[in-house]
């Protein structure tokens, strides 16, 4: 995960939000490499750290409640949360 800078949030087309840099099938299966993750279960995603919490909040299989820019559209993905400590090890 990344925070957007303008050059990034301009090729991508959105000005906010953590680009995805690599996705992992088991950890998080819905998302992708180049998401762009803006909203988690209705509360803003401004940092890697907000990301982060969002997930390690919710017990693992918990439907969490996404929204990407993907390809330049907005989707909204429901994610079941990882196990925390899969989830934790793999974003090392």
């Amino acid at each position: 995960l990344s925070t957007l800078n303008p050059g990034l949030g301009k090729y991508f087309g959105t000005d906010r939000g953590i680009l995805v840099l690599e996705a992992d099938e088991k950890t998080l299966p819905q998302l992708r490499a180049g998401d762009v993750v803006q909203v988690i279960d209705g509360q803003p995603a401004d940092s890697v750290t907000d990301v982060m919490r969002a997930f390690a909040r919710k017990p693992a299989g918990t439907i969490v409640t996404v929204e990407v820019f993907r390809d330049r559209q907005r989707q909204m993905l429901n994610v079941p949360a990882p196990e925390q400590r899969m989830f934790f090890f793999e974003a090392l």
